[in-house]
């Protein structure tokens, strides 16, 4: 056994209430209240790799290995009938894939077989797949011992050796009684889950489960009633009885115990250098904070954890015990103290009335919330606008649904594992509310929540006129629900625990730590970087459209910027090397009417952050210029020596601006400042090359891959996928292409041809692309997110959906290179995607969804291969040549006897298919409006022989559709592809043979497997030469063509008929308008509601550009 493996790990109970009861190793048994059972539940773990305050009582006899125990009732009756069907079962799964080969996969297959049939069904396992979980499952009686104790006696205490002594009373069915107390026992001796080692096994001991597991640290174990939920093991959670959770720790957490303090030295001394607060939090905080309340005030910033009084926990206890009018009180003394701010004073309006003052939510703030410990708070931001200017404002989230007629209530669940959990509401909960919100705020509406926040802005009293007494928090004489005495008790309590201690409340300072030590917990799991900290501080990080977080941003000596979420921040959200960054920039104007914006540029996602005040930033972007020239400039000596072995051009553009060469501005104190590293010595330039060195070698970066006709690095390609980690989408895996920048809705409407404008640029992207242009079309990209079809034409609706098809499709290629096999292929097909309005659109359902391509019946493949196999069987028979038997043979004789039992074969019936379900598929972005519903445009077959799928199947033309003309090109597209792929045998001048691409397949199923028709609909597009059909049947088949995926660089712009070109300046208008829209959104805001139909007509020295760029809907 090997102690230098040994790490921590934690366990957890599900319960009735959703929240989750945390179980000490080898601690006192814990109390839980599960859905299925009640009682206590114990845990021993004795291998001798415990660290000493985990370590059992009792060790000097033999190790007990681990021991599992929990005691108490049963709340329902187990089902009774076959044992492998119904009963009560204990199973478990793992939070990932098993990294099993195909060898093992088969050995263990082989051995669960063996097993179950030994076992007599008592034993099942699923080795799962990439989307279904790993499971394993046995009968509890043939897993575990047990003693039922009737009702009246005691039973043996948790951890005794009565308990440990219990033997297995054998398999059968377990008779549950309600009113016994059941004791269970789960003993192994081949598991250390501190070292993660398998034991005691001759010739493998002792072997490390990642060998086996893969990646693995986290499962959960369950006990459930196999009956109720239908004989089906993976259906466990109808019939759940107890959940376990199971986590591993890293190296450098800390156990889940009680915190003993030590006698060996005085309080308050330490013998260590003095610590920053990040590193008081990481070492002293954390045990505390797992062990006590996750909701807990705090009322000063000097006041340290492990100074918590039996005040203070009354106080906490007193917390628990708010009822929703003290919450909502505390929110609206928020919002009073944030009018305390400058920069969000309430002005004077006299040239308008405040009924008539334009109100927005272009942003909400998601803030650590400085009063109660693990837990974040959301602040809604108000644009009020008038001929005068705009104003800003903020609420809280909770007073806000207060007013909110009816009344709402966030929903909030716990995120992170073990000591990392934390409150939070997720992306698509907040976002619902800002909706909810918005439409509070109409000008047509007279809602209370509209004239709170408007007289509140203007006049700075937080109480409008006229407005109900409840809301203030003063209760009226005829509320008798306010004044009952369970109340009325708590009130008085929490008054007088609030005389003790009580403090000024400060305003919100968003994006300032100031020492708190709230702050220096969320982030003290940040460790990555922290030994070579040049700078780090608390800012804000925008994550997509209309979202602002508080985050703690960190640049090491290492030339890493990392990003950390609050609490669940073992690892970076954001780990960008220098080398990687293209160009650092400063935002003109404060935005939100206090902030200033910088950001951060990369070849796949443009990084945008704010800061309190302009020092700070101006500090940031001087710290960080001084790293990327450092390491750019020794990044630029390594690409040399690499382009001499590689076939690339020497040079390559890049759109970097030079680093700045003034001199840093007076630096101003990090939040958190690190007393190990040196200013002076970090910016060396050993240190930059040894960290140049350690990213890829010293190879180019993405943007430099692209130029040089390569793909993108696999470790940059990850900033596709959702970096935020708030699941914007449901497949946390796909890649969306368009998110470079953020969008708003733009000055002018889109008009439906500015897809084709963008696919035509990307067609015009050569093998080796200028760094400008690629940037240019990435960012011109992301108008796809501010996209609105309203009064669209069912031709523009097809002519658009095909272009960005194709569009997609060749970014994809200019990205990941040509995919390499099939499932690569697949991949692509599924995960590459776009941002088009506020949904995530791949190639696959941009076919299935909205071009409503025909899919592949699996059924009618699984028939076809079922009738191979006949008909091969069949010729073997026949190559054997057996006489047929006698008639009066008996086997004849059994023969004829089940003929007339066997099945008939029945018709196939087409079954009905669902509408395509919108509301799933929406990402979590504001543009300024809520999102529309979309409705597909009408089938149209040609598609099918037009939409290019990038393989060799397909014509290496790609179309440009134009809505005008959008019948006669399908025509001529449909033509040149069965003129290509399309083979007829003649025999005396008459069709006899045709052989279709595997692709018609599906309009074959279209056309409910008419043969005639099928030929019908092709021999529309064929050339004149070829004879007409013949009234007689036609052999048919089809032929599967390469399905090798094709270069980017063979794929070239179709000719159809006398269509121009666009020209070049409609594209860099568009890119042009991204940036605007880019820009306006984090200065101004967003727009507050679609632009209408018709606009004004454009300035006369832009007339040509916009006339070009068909930006505006005639």
């Amino acid at each position: 056994m090997c102690a230098a493996r040994s790490r921590p790990f934690f366990l957890s109970l599900g319960t009735t209430n959703g929240e989750r009861v945390p179980v000490e190793i080898n601690g006192a048994p814990v109390e839980f209240d599960s859905p299925g059972f009640k009682g206590l539940f114990h845990v021993i773990h004795d291998t001798g790799n415990e660290p000493g305050n985990v370590k059992p009582e009792h060790t000097n006899g033999p190790r007990k290995g681990l021991i599992v125990q929990f005691q108490g009732k049963f709340k329902h009756n187990a089902t009774m009938g076959q044992e492998n069907s119904t009963n009560i079962w204990a199973g478990g799964t793992l939070d990932g894939e098993l990294n099993l080969g195909w060898i093992m996969s088969n050995v263990v297959s082989v051995g669960a077989k063996f097993a179950k049939k030994k076992t007599g069904g008592r034993f099942v396992i699923d080795l799962g797949s990439k989307t279904s979980p790993c499971q394993m499952g046995f009968h509890i009686r043939a897993l575990m011992c047990f003693v039922r104790t009737p009702d009246g006696e005691e039973p043996p205490p948790l951890g005794s050796e009565e308990v440990e002594n219990v033997a297995w009373a054998g398999p059968g069915l377990l008779e549950v009684d309600t009113t016994s107390t059941y004791t269970f026992i789960w003993r192994v001796a081949y598991l250390d889950l501190c070292t993660w080692e398998l034991l005691k096994v001759p010739a493998i001991s002792p072997l490390p489960l990642e060998s086996v597991l893969g990646e693995i640290k986290s499962g959960c174990a369950f006990i459930y009633d196999l009956g109720r939920c239908g004989g089906e093991h993976g259906s466990w959670r109808d019939s759940l009885i107890l959940q376990i959770f199971f986590a591993r720790g890293s190296q450098g957490d800390e156990w889940q115990v009680e915190r003993r303090p030590s006698m060996d030295a005085p309080a308050g001394m330490d013998d260590e250098s003095p610590k920053t607060v990040l590193e008081v939090a990481s070492d002293a905080s954390e045990e505390v904070s797992a062990a006590g309340s996750d909701v807990q005030l705090v009322t000063a910033d000097d006041q340290s954890d492990s100074e918590t009084t039996q005040d203070s926990l009354d106080d906490d206890e007193a917390m628990y015990d708010q009822d929703e009018e003290e919450i909502r009180e505390l929110s609206k003394s928020h919002s009073q103290a944030l009018l305390q701010i400058e920069s969000w004073r309430p002005r004077n309006v006299d040239e308008i009335l405040p009924d008539k003052l334009q109100v927005q939510v272009p942003f909400y703030i998601e803030a650590i919330d400085r009063f109660r410990r693990r837990k974040v708070r959301y602040w809604y931001i108000f644009s009020l606008t008038d001929p005068g200017g705009t104003f800003w404002t903020a609420k809280d989230s909770q007073e806000l649904a207060s007013l909110c007629r009816p009344k709402r209530r966030l929903r909030t669940f716990r995120r992170g594992p073990g000591a990392r959990r934390y409150t939070c509401c997720a992306v698509k909960t907040l976002e619902q509310f800002r909706t909810v919100v918005s439409s509070h705020l109409d000008l047509e509406s007279e809602s209370k929540l509209r004239s709170v926040v408007v007289r509140a802005a203007v006049t700075g009293s937080m109480t409008p006129d006229q407005t109900d007494a409840s809301v203030e928090g003063s209760p009226r004489p005829d509320s008798g629900h306010l004044s009952s005495p369970a109340r009325l008790a708590r009130k008085v309590r929490r008054r007088t625990l609030g005389q003790r201690r009580r403090v000024q409340l400060m305003p919100p300072r968003f994006f300032v730590a100031a020492d708190s030590i709230i702050c220096g917990l969320a982030f003290a799991h940040a460790r990555q970087g922290r030994a070579s900290v040049i700078r780090e501080a608390l800012v804000g990080s925008v994550h997509f459209e209309g979202r602002i977080c508080e985050e703690l941003l960190r640049l090491s000596s290492d030339g890493f910027l990392r990003c950390f979420t609050p609490y669940d921040c073992e690892k970076p959200r954001i780990s960008v090397h220098a080398g990687e960054i293209l160009q650092i920039e400063a935002l003109p104007g404060p935005t939100l009417g206090r902030f200033m914006l910088w950001q951060v540029h990369t070849f796949l996602r443009v990084f945008v952050f704010c800061c309190a005040d302009s020092a700070e930033r101006e500090q940031w972007i001087s710290n960080l210029s001084r790293m990327v020239a450092q390491v750019g400039g020794d990044a630029h000596h390594a690409d040399g020596a690499y382009q001499k072995d590689s076939k690339l051009s020497p040079e390559i553009g890049s759109p970097r601006e030079p680093p700045s060469q003034e001199p840093p501005s007076p630096k101003t104190p990090a939040t958190w400042k690190s007393g190990r590293s040196n200013p002076v010595d970090v910016f060396g330039f050993s240190i930059a090359k040894k960290a140049a060195g350690r990213v890829a070698g010293g190879a180019r970066n993405g943007l430099r891959a692209i130029t040089g006709g390569q793909r993108v690095p696999s470790k940059e390609a990850m900033l596709l996928m959702d970096s935020t980690r708030s699941r914007r989408w449901g497949h946390r895996r796909r890649l969306v292409l368009n998110d470079r920048i953020l969008a708003s809705l733009p000055e002018k409407r889109l008009a439906p041809d500015f897809a084709a404008c963008l696919l035509e640029k990307a067609l015009s992207l050569g093998a080796a692309p200028a760094a400008a242009d690629v940037t240019a079309f990435l960012d011109a990209t992301c108008l796809f997110k501010a996209v609105s079809f309203q009064n669209w034409t069912e031709a523009e609706m097809l002519t658009f959906w095909v272009n960005t098809y194709h569009c997609i499709l060749l970014h994809g290629l200019l990205i990941f290179g040509a995919p390499q096999s099939k499932s690569e292929l697949n991949n692509f097909r599924n995960r590459v995607s776009y941002l088009i309005g506020s949904r995530p659109m791949s190639l696959r359902e941009i076919e299935s969804a909205m071009l409503r391509v025909p899919k592949t019946d699996p059924q009618a493949a699984r028939q076809a291969r079922v009738r191979a196999r006949q008909l091969l069987g069949f010729c073997g028979l026949c190559r054997k040549g057996a006489t047929p038997p006698d008639p009066s043979s008996p086997a004849s004789q059994r023969g004829q006897q089940r003929l007339p039992d066997a099945p008939m074969c029945l018709p196939k019936m087409p079954l009905p298919k669902g509408p395509w379900t919108y509301d799933k598929t929406q990402a979590c972005l504001y543009i300024g409006s809520p999102p529309e519903l979309w409705l597909p445009p009408k089938q149209d077959l040609r598609v099918v022989l037009t939409l290019n799928r990038g393989t060799l199947s397909s014509l290496s033309a790609v179309p440009i559709f134009d809505a005008a003309s959008m019948d006669s090109q399908l025509n001529e597209m449909a033509h040149q592809f069965v003129g290509t792929f399309v083979e007829v045998q003649l025999r005396d001048g008459i069709p006899q043979k045709v052989t279709l691409p595997v692709w018609c397949r599906v309009l074959l199923q279209e056309f409910r497997d008419d043969e005639a028709q099928l030929l019908s609909f092709v021999w529309k597009f064929m050339s004149k030469e070829v004879p007409q059909l013949p009234d007689k049947k036609v052999q048919l088949k089809f032929k599967k063509f390469p399905q090798e995926s094709r270069q980017r660089v063979q794929f070239f712009k179709a000719i159809l008929g006398a269509q121009e070109a666009k020209p070049t300046s409609a594209f860099y208008a568009l890119d042009g308008a991204a940036k605007a829209a880019h820009l306006t959104l984090l200065t101004r805001g967003q727009n507050s509601q679609a632009l209408p139909l018709t606009v004004t007509e454009p300035e006369p020295e832009h007339d040509d550009e916009f006339k070009d760029l068909s930006l505006i809907s005639l």
